[in-house]
């Protein structure tokens, strides 16, 4: 059975790249300033954990890679 043109390219099997659009017609989005947030939110989470486990022994044992 042969998908329909339109349907193929509304379910599109790649998600856009960041600050690409989905389609002709549409913005760009704001997927860049999402990501941008991600990223930090992560990097804040990292350092969190690492400060957690620098002040905890028995935690510091085990993550030997924070000492």
């Amino acid at each position: 059975m042969k998908t329909h043109q339109g349907l193929k390219k509304r379910f599109r099997k790649t998600r856009p790249k960041k600050g690409e659009a989905k389609f002709a017609h549409q913005s760009k989005g704001r997927g860049s300033r999402h990501l941008k947030t991600k990223q930090s939110n992560k990097r804040k989470r990292r350092i969190r954990t690492i400060k957690k486990i620098s002040q905890n022994k028995s935690m510091k044992r085990a993550f030997s890679a924070f000492k």
